[in-house]
C-alpha cells in the first residue's frame, strides 16, 4: 500500500472470485446469515417485510435505495459472502424500511389496534436483543494484557501521542491505548519517528524489534505483561 499504485493488493476476488454469485449459498449467506440473523435479529424482518409491501408513495425512495444496497451485495459477492462487514453499507437503506414498516405497523387502520402495537413493541424489542446477543462476543477480549498496556500508556502518553502498538496489524492493542498510530511495524523505525511516532507499546517482550528499541531508546514501563518505550 505504500508503493501506490503497484502494492494495491490483488481485488478481483472480490466480485466473484470463487463464482458464488446467486448460488444458495449466496443467499443464505447475506439474506439469512448476515441480513436476517445479525442485522435484524431475525424479529426485524416483520417490521422489514411491512416496509416493503408499504404502498405510501413517499416509501418509493425506501424501496429504491434497498434496491441499490442488494445490486451492490450481487456485484461484490464473494467479498459480501467472506466477510460481514460489507454489508455495512447497506444498514441505512434498512433502518429507513425498519421506520417504515414500524410506522405502518403502528398507524394502519387496516391491523387490529392492540395486536399491531404490541407486534411492534415485541419485534423491535427481540430484534434488539438477538442482535445483542448475537454481537456480544465481539466486546470479548482474550489478551487482557493489551488492556492493562493501554491503561499504562493513557497515563503517561499526551492525548496527541503517535503510537506504535504492534498486534499483527489488529488495531484492537492500538485501541486500547486512545491514541492514533500504527497497529504493525509497516516501515523502519527511523521513518516512523520522522512521521511522528514517540512511543512503542508492545505485549511480545521477546519481539526482535521489542528487544532492539529496548536497548536503544528510554524504557518508560515494563511489566512481565508488557513495554513502554519512549522513542
Amino acid at each position: 500500500m505504500n508503493q501506490y499504485p503497484e502494492g494495491i493488493p490483488f481485488m478481483k476476488w472480490a466480485f466473484n472470485g470463487d463464482i458464488i454469485r446467486f448460488r444458495p449459498a449466496f443467499w443464505r449467506w447475506i439474506l439469512g446469515e448476515r441480513v436476517g440473523y445479525l442485522i435484524l435479529g431475525i424479529w426485524g424482518l416483520i417490521p422489514l417485510a411491512f416496509g416493503l409491501i408499504n404502498k405510501d408513495r413517499k416509501n418509493k425512495f425506501n424501496i429504491l435505495f434497498f434496491a441499490s444496497s442488494l445490486i451492490y451485495m450481487v456485484v461484490v459477492a464473494t467479498a459480501s459472502v467472506r466477510h460481514d462487514y460489507y454489508q455495512i453499507f447497506i444498514i441505512p437503506s434498512l433502518c429507513l424500511l425498519l421506520a417504515q414498516g414500524v410506522i405502518s405497523l403502528w398507524t394502519s387502520p387496516e391491523f387490529n389496534y392492540w395486536i399491531s402495537k404490541i407486534l411492534v413493541v415485541v419485534s423491535v424489542v427481540m430484534m434488539i436483543g438477538m442482535g445483542a446477543y448475537q454481537v456480544k462476543e465481539y466486546y470479548k477480549i482474550d489478551h487482557p494484557e493489551i488492556i492493562a498496556a493501554g491503561q499504562a500508556l493513557d497515563k503517561i502518553a499526551p492525548k496527541n501521542a503517535l503510537v506504535i502498538a504492534p498486534y499483527n496489524g489488529d488495531t484492537a492493542f492500538l485501541y486500547q491505548t486512545g491514541r492514533s498510530g500504527w497497529p504493525a511495524v509497516d516501515d523502519s523505525f527511523d521513518n516512523l519517528i520522522k512521521k511522528g511516532a514517540s512511543y512503542y507499546v508492545s505485549v511480545n517482550l521477546g519481539d526482535k524489534d521489542t528487544l532492539e528499541l529496548e536497548g536503544k531508546y528510554q524504557v518508560l514501563v515494563k511489566t512481565d505483561q508488557f513495554i513502554i518505550i519512549k522513542l
